[in-house]
């Protein structure tokens, strides 16, 4: 019984402390939280994009090849077939689009808090202003916004190359994401926050 009774003084006071905070420093808030979260899983996202990033390359390179070896007049048209990838030349590509992945992954979850922050704030929803946000629509409509913003400022390049249908499709997922970002913030914040402490050096926490 103290132990749920202490659980909730800590809430209380968690919520207390949010909602007397300015709005500007709420978003920063939020978008610092956010960004140590990204931070925090960047070696598995590293880990996956690189891995990800050869395998796109490797298939990039066959298919060149097969393009370039079409065509009985290839060779004869002077059409040099590009040279096979060696191993280097995939983890070089590889890690590129890794450490690219990650950053701008990184980058997103600190963007689409603090965009949804700025959304809920504008609209006076979340629970700065509500005891049951999880409730109102617009909480959620906030998180999808802000999320969708963030990916399309975030990969403005890659628009000619994802076409319109897998561009909204994408921006659609961001979105959705968007609106999971609060709850996986509940969940790992603890987390997060003991694993940024044991970085730390000793007795500056």
């Amino acid at each position: 019984m103290s132990d749920a009774s202490s659980a909730a003084d800590r809430r209380a006071a968690a919520l207390a402390a949010v909602r007397a905070l300015p709005a500007s420093g709420f978003v920063a808030r939020s978008f610092a939280e956010a960004l140590a979260f990204g931070a925090v899983g960047s070696p598995a996202l590293l880990a996956y994009f690189t891995a990800l990033g050869i395998f796109d390359a490797g298939m990039r390179a066959r298919a060149a090849a097969a393009a370039a070896g079409a065509g009985a007049g290839a060779a004869a048209a002077g059409v040099r077939a590009p040279q096979a990838h060696t191993f280097a030349a995939l983890a070089a590509a590889g890690a590129a689009a890794g450490v690219s992945s990650t950053l701008r992954t990184v980058g997103w979850c600190g963007a689409a808090a603090a965009l949804s922050a700025a959304a809920r704030e504008a609209l006076r929803v979340g629970p700065r202003y509500e005891d049951r946000s999880a409730d109102n629509p617009l909480f959620h409509a906030a998180g999808f916004a802000g999320g969708a913003a963030a990916a399309h400022g975030l990969t403005l390049d890659w628009r000619s190359a994802m076409g319109p249908v897998r561009r909204a499709a994408f921006l659609a997922l961001s979105g959705g994401l968007g609106v999971a970002l609060p709850y996986a913030l509940a969940a790992a914040g603890p987390g997060v926050k003991r694993r940024l402490t044991a970085l730390l050096p000793a007795g500056s926490a």
